[in-house]
């Protein structure tokens, strides 16, 4: 807070408590929502941000996150006007990708299978990246079917691409990038596919009676700094396929932790004007430039294989 005073920036606190969300968010018509694991603090800030009719953005990697969007927020927030906008992580950096790669076989609506992956190389995770990445693998993996879920364990499946094996992986992106290819089946992996055990192996532990609860608490026990966590490179991939063919697009990213508050904040930004139809679960690309625009706008060089 002494950093925010000294630059000038009006700040408010709060709790979780309804009410106390309710006067920070008062006048607001942007919240954007940094605190995770998001199972935890997602739905009270969400909740008080429907109530104060402001839109809603934030940098969750839970994908159980995002279906609770849409089964427990989602109608309430077509409702109010607003649009929620979950995942600026890497995920930003996949959206762009894919829409890269979809543009050249013919655009989202000719898409019908949409593979994506992303690798990270040299991350140093905060507290609450690896608090957030135990919710996400013990959840499970997403696959999308033209517009229907269904939850694998993560690591179970193998995809080939341009850039190497992936496993799948739980990340919310299948979810989130449904909304713009409706007609698809979508998957995201990791690489390398040598993860995929491991994976797995905490998929299955975690669904032990009691196990994800101990985890929880020993990784809420005071840890490294977050000052020295850094993002880490990634690179991302999206492999798009029509009737007409099959393009593979990749992005690379300096820093994981970088490109997660560019595309927050320019989601945001663009969300001030008001989401106009766009209301409801949308993601990230709905909000920002064409393809290579956005890309060089948050630092992301793509690539066509």
């Amino acid at each position: 807070m002494a950093a925010l005073a000294r630059l000038g920036v009006d700040y408010r606190v709060a709790s979780l408590a309804p009410a106390e969300l309710d006067a920070a968010f008062s006048g607001a018509a942007v919240v954007v929502s940094c605190a995770g694991p998001y199972t935890h603090f997602g739905p009270p800030v969400l909740d008080a941000a429907i109530r104060a009719g402001a839109s809603y953005v934030d940098c969750t990697g839970e994908p159980r996150w995002v279906q609770s969007i849409v089964d427990e927020f989602e109608s309430r927030a077509i409702q109010a006007g607003i649009a929620v906008v979950p995942s600026l992580g890497l995920g930003v950096a996949t959206d762009i990708a894919a829409t890269a790669a979809a543009e050249r076989v013919g655009g989202a609506g000719s898409v019908r299978h949409l593979h994506c992956a992303v690798k990270i190389v040299g991350m140093r995770p905060s507290p609450a990246t690896m608090r957030s990445t135990v919710e996400l693998v013990a959840g499970g993996a997403p696959i999308v079917e033209s517009g229907r879920v269904c939850w694998e364990l993560a690591g179970s499946r193998i995809h080939r691409f341009a850039t190497g094996r992936g496993a799948l992986f739980s990340t919310p992106d299948a979810l989130v990038l449904a909304r713009a290819y409706p007609r698809a089946h979508i998957e995201c992996h990791v690489q390398p596919v040598a993860m995929g055990p491991a994976l797995a192996a905490g998929g299955l532990l975690w669904r032990i009676p009691g196990s994800l609860a101990a985890t929880r608490a020993l990784l809420a026990r005071p840890a490294h700094s977050a000052a020295h966590a850094g993002g880490g490179r990634s690179l991302v991939t999206a492999e798009a396929e029509s009737a007409s063919g099959r393009c593979t697009v990749t992005g690379s990213v300096d820093d994981v932790y970088d490109i997660t508050g560019r595309g927050a904040f320019a989601v945001a930004r663009a969300l001030l004007a008001g989401p106009g139809k766009r209301t409801g679960l949308r993601n990230a690309g709905q909000f920002l430039p064409p393809p290579q625009r956005a890309a060089d706008d948050l630092g992301v060089r793509l690539t066509v294989c």
